[in-house]
C-alpha cells in the first residue's frame, strides 16, 4: 500500500495528539469474543473497574455492554485512547489507575474471600544517576554503539505509566498486608514487562502451570 506525505503527516499527527492505535481493532478482537453480552446476563457476577477521566473518580460497571466496559477497564492511556461512556459520553481508562486491587469493591458486593494473583511487572529502581539535565545526543550514543555500557533509563511511557499508578500503590500494599484477600504471585513473573506482548507465549507456559 502506498503512503502518501499527507496520510503520513496525519498518521504522525494522531499518534502525537490521540495514542498509538485508534482501537479500532481491538475493540473488533473484544466483540467478537464476547459478542454482545450483558453484564448483567452473565452466569457469575462480574464487574468492571475503569477510571472516569471526564470527572476524575473510579466508575464500577455492573451492568450494560460487556465488551466496551471490558475495553474502557484495560485502556492504557499513550497505546489506546479513551473509550467513550455510551450512557452519558464520558472518557473511560483503565481503572489500575485508580484502583489497581478492587478487594473493597468486591468485599462490598458480597465477596467473603478474594484470590488475588499478581502478575505485574516490578519496577525496577536500579535506574543511571545521569545529573542535572540529559543529552539526547548522548543517549543516540550509547543506543548505536555497540560497545557503550548499557544505561538504565526510563523512556516517556515508563516514566508516564509509574506516575499513573504511585496514587495507588498504598492502597495495594494495604489490602496485600490484610487479611482482605488471599494474595499470591507467580513465580519467575518478574522477567516479563508490563507490555511484553512479544513473550505472550512463554508468559502464557508461565502462568499455566502455575496452577499446578
Amino acid at each position: 500500500m502506498k503512503i502518501t506525505i499527507y496520510s503520513y503527516k496525519r498518521l504522525v499527527i494522531f499518534i502525537i495528539y490521540k495514542a498509538m492505535f485508534s482501537g479500532r481493532g481491538f475493540n473488533r478482537e473484544i466483540q467478537q469474543t464476547v459478542m454482545e453480552t450483558q453484564i448483567e446476563d452473565l452466569w457469575i457476577p462480574y464487574f468492571a473497574i475503569s477510571t472516569d477521566l471526564t470527572v476524575s473518580r473510579m466508575r464500577v460497571h455492573t451492568c450494560g455492554s460487556l465488551w466496551r466496559y471490558v475495553r474502557g477497564s484495560m485502556t492504557l492511556t499513550g497505546y489506546l485512547p479513551p473509550i467513550c461512556d455510551p450512557r452519558d459520553g464520558h472518557y473511560l481508562v483503565d481503572g489500575g489507575y485508580i484502583n489497581n486491587l478492587p478487594v473493597d469493591v468486591a468485599k462490598t458486593r458480597g465477596a467473603n474471600i478474594v484470590l488475588a494473583i499478581d502478575v505485574g511487572a516490578r519496577e525496577d529502581a536500579n535506574l543511571h544517576n545521569y545529573g542535572d539535565y540529559i543529552s539526547g545526543w548522548y543517549l543516540l550514543w550509547q543506543k548505536w554503539w555497540p560497545w557503550a555500557k548499557t544505561l538504565r533509563i526510563p523512556d516517556l511511557n515508563e516514566i508516564q505509566s509509574r506516575l499513573a499508578y504511585i496514587a495507588n500503590n498504598h492502597l495495594l500494599e494495604e489490602f496485600i498486608n490484610s487479611d482482605a484477600c488471599v494474595y499470591m504471585r507467580i513465580e519467575n513473573i518478574d522477567k516479563f514487562a508490563t507490555m511484553g506482548i512479544l513473550s505472550i507465549s512463554e508468559f502464557f507456559f508461565t502462568s499455566f502451570f502455575f496452577r499446578f
